[in-house]
């Protein structure tokens, strides 16, 4: 059973800055944890991309999910990325089922780290936008061969992120990679995959 975790990092440095994440990274459990009762590799390290602040996140839970080497204890480290500065959060035990936690406060942790712990505070990060706020899916056909998607209103942003299957990507990069837009329109320089979910999010 995996454990659902609402996570709020709108009060942390850089938890509203567009294309932050929270990085959680599964520490102490050997170096091929695996689903309890299979050969199912559990992810070391999970993204999750925070809307308005708020992530959430579902990750195994370490009482009945987990298979750790030997006798190790498991528990997650999680960290904010964001402008490129990675900022310790917390380590968090989690136990099965779905819970929700303000700024990771209200969570077990291994005795050597109670409480939030934050990290000295980084630069500050780019202006907030202005105006109407949005988070849609992109509109085209994803069949691996289209490469033109529109945002669904006429408006052209002043920001807008693009995210490929929960992945940001990076509009500066040069073909086969990245994207160019113009109005509400992005033309990516590869056709998104089949299946592929594009979302974009900014504000007009």
């Amino acid at each position: 059973m995996s454990a659902t975790v609402t996570v709020n990092v709108g009060s942390l440095s850089g938890g509203l800055t567009p294309g932050a994440y929270l990085l959680w990274t599964l520490l102490n459990c050997g170096s091929q944890p695996s689903v309890v009762n299979t050969s199912t590799p559990v992810p070391i390290t999970q993204k999750f991309y925070p809307f308005n602040g708020v992530a959430v996140c579902t990750v195994y839970d370490n009482v009945t999910q987990i298979v750790c080497e030997g006798a190790m204890t498991s528990y997650y480290q999680v960290s904010l990325v964001s402008g490129g500065i990675t900022t310790f959060v917390k380590n968090v035990e989690l136990p099965p089922g779905t819970f929700n936690l303000a700024n990771l406060a209200n969570v077990t942790t291994p005795p050597w780290q109670a409480g939030i712990i934050q990290g000295p505070q980084g630069p500050p990060g780019p202006a907030g936008g202005v105006g109407t706020p949005f988070y849609v899916q992109l509109i085209g056909s994803v069949d691996g061969v289209n490469t033109t998607f529109t945002l669904p209103f006429s408006a052209t942003p002043s920001q807008w992120v693009v995210i490929n299957n929960t992945i940001i990507i990076n509009p500066f990069l040069t073909a086969p990679f990245g994207y160019t837009t113009l109005g509400n329109v992005v033309t990516f320089y590869t056709a998104p995959a089949i299946g592929d979910v594009l979302t974009s999010f900014g504000w007009y």
